[in-house]
């Protein structure tokens, strides 16, 4: 499914408050990339295990960066002012049914709902793109995703090395 482009254009945004801080959510593209990497690599090495399951170092961050094809990668971004705190990718599997999350949120700003925030945003686009289902992967002692999910409604899967979190997309309302 590759070679659509992000729904809505990037200078549209909405302006959230929570516990007294104001963010802005938008739609993310190429012209995002440095504050991509600047976001990933404001993560500590717990948070960078958490959304790569593995350790990453500043150099791998800057290649997986510079890899994405932001014509197929749906991303949406939580903005403090001008900086990129917290953001949701969606990587669309090939048949178009659904596709994978993966959500990182900077460690200061944490517990302020901004995940669920993101999450939301790319399920209403995936079920604009006709999407039925998103995965993500966490780790077991991630209680955080584990409340996220819990919150939305997902099923979730357990393993030794790690969890998945299903969150069905129920089809839009007429």
């Amino acid at each position: 499914m590759s070679g659509f482009h992000l729904p809505i254009q990037a200078a549209d945004r909405l302006l959230v408050e929570r516990q007294g801080k104001e963010f802005s959510l938008r739609g993310m593209t190429e012209g995002d990339r440095d504050q991509h990497l600047a976001h990933l690599i404001r993560l500590s090495p717990e948070n960078r295990y958490s959304r790569f399951q593995r350790a990453m170092s500043d150099a791998a961050l800057a290649n997986y960066s510079e890899g994405i094809d932001w014509h197929s990668t749906l991303a949406f971004g939580v903005f403090e002012g001008d900086t990129l705190r917290g953001m949701a990718e969606l990587f669309p599997f090939e048949d178009g049914k659904g596709g994978e999350v993966a959500v990182s949120i900077e460690e200061d700003y944490q517990h302020y709902g901004l995940g669920r925030l993101l999450v939301l945003a790319l399920q209403l686009i995936a079920r604009r793109m006709g999407m039925r289902t998103l995965r993500l992967i966490y780790q077991n002692e991630n209680d955080g995703m584990k409340s996220l999910l819990d919150a939305m409604g997902a099923s979730a899967q357990h393993s030794p090395d790690g969890a998945m979190g299903v969150l069905s997309i129920p089809p839009a309302q007429p």
